[in-house]
């Protein structure tokens, strides 16, 4: 199904809650964004690049927090865009574990020699049979 059309059911077609909905949702998405950006500069020690995005996160978290309160029905479309943005998120993730990231190696002389030593070790026994469950 498509959006629109979910939201239309949602909201029974009243044009009204719709808008004050899609308002709700695209703020709590873009705050999201804000807070996302400020915790990224933070996390990489940009300290007036975290007080700038701080401050427009706080602005965003403000506005978000009164648009709910004055129109708490948007909260259904916030809630349906946090969720398609996870679902996305994880299919995403899911189909890239699969990938085959590297198609050949190519090995120095450093790493065949490694190599080389290995194959004429002896194999350790393997002692798997004779484990102790874990606890």
């Amino acid at each position: 199904m498509e959006p629109p059309f979910l939201v239309t059911v949602a909201f029974n077609a009243d044009v009204e809650q719709q808008a004050g909905a899609y308002a709700t949702g695209l703020l709590a998405l873009i705050t999201s964004a804000t807070v996302t950006v400020t915790l990224s500069a933070h996390r990489r020690g940009q300290r007036a690049a975290s007080v700038a995005f701080g401050l427009i996160s706080s602005i965003f978290i403000y506005r978000t927090v009164v648009t709910i309160v004055g129109r708490p029905e948007g909260l259904k479309i916030a809630a349906l865009f946090i969720v398609a943005l996870v679902a996305t998120s994880v299919v995403s993730h899911l189909l890239r574990q699969t990938e085959l990231r590297v198609k050949r190696v190519i090995l120095d002389e450093t790493a065949v020699s490694f190599i080389r030593a290995a194959k004429r070790q002896p194999l350790p026994p393997d002692r798997s049979r004779h484990r102790l469950p874990d606890a």
